[in-house]
């Protein structure tokens, strides 16, 4: 009897362990495909991107093998059947984080008051009446356009707007692409003007100290030559780092 036991031991680990190095394999090529194309650095860490890929971890390489382990045994009628509904739940599982992932990806960056927010289609889609401007300006890149939201020069006039976009605290603004402004000459320029202040925050955060510490490594010069924006995603925000001569995003900072 014990050698039985310990042969369906090797038989059930056997097959979790397949099952892993499946789920582990298609979760990391989703993972990839995120870390390069739908979430570059830094929006992965602050717009959803490892907060769905910690839920496909769980359920696909987690989970899913530790079920297996359980319910293999040839000996059972109906080990078949229960593996397959394991592996249909996985799939489903599997396919509907990848849906999400894509759908409410961030495709657009928005300045507005000093700070860019990540911004996904299905936002713009909800608070866009015209969505010909945000096709338009949209670019053929992965990674998110930025833009600059056209607000009313009269404070009256800007007033109202932030107050229909703004109904119930939950901002429609960011997602109004018929107000989107194209990120380049004097729009840009403008935008980086206002810099945030690295050296004081840093001053009195140890954490901005090292990644600012950690930038300027990378980027050895004047910390003038550079504009820092906060970027503001649905789990967190870092701060983006701009050369403001040519208006390009050239790093970043937790």
């Amino acid at each position: 009897m014990a050698a039985i036991s310990q042969a369906l031991l090797r038989e059930k680990v056997f097959a979790a362990l397949i099952h892993l190095a499946l789920s582990a394999s298609a979760t990391g090529a989703l993972a990839a495909a995120m870390w390069f194309l739908l979430y570059p650095p830094p929006y992965f860490w602050i717009d959803g991107g490892i907060s769905v890929l910690r839920i496909l971890l769980v359920v696909d390489v987690i989970l899913g093998p530790m079920l297996t382990f359980v319910v293999f045994n040839r000996a059972k009628p109906e080990w078949r059947r229960d593996l397959a509904i394991i592996a249909l739940v996985q799939v489903v599982a599997f396919v509907y984080g990848a849906y999400t992932m894509e759908r409410y990806r961030p495709v657009f960056a928005v300045y507005i008051d000093g700070t860019f927010f990540a911004v996904p289609w299905p936002r713009v889609e909800a608070a866009t009446q015209d969505m010909a401007k945000p096709r338009a300006l949209r670019g053929a890149d992965w990674a998110p356009t930025f833009v600059v939201m056209d607000l009313p020069a009269d404070p009256h006039q800007q007033m109202e707007l932030r107050r229909r976009a703004n109904p119930d605290g939950n901002s429609a603004l960011p997602g109004m692409g018929d107000r989107y402004l194209a990120f380049n000459g004097a729009t840009a320029q403008k935008a980086l003007a206002n810099s945030a202040d690295v050296e004081a925050l840093a001053r009195s955060n140890a954490d901005i100290a090292r990644e600012l510490a950690r930038v300027k490594a990378a980027h050895p010069g004047p910390l003038s030559d550079y504009s820092f924006q906060p970027l503001v995603g649905r789990d967190d925000g870092n701060m983006l780092m701009f050369e403001r001569r040519s208006g390009k995003l050239v790093g970043w900072m937790k």
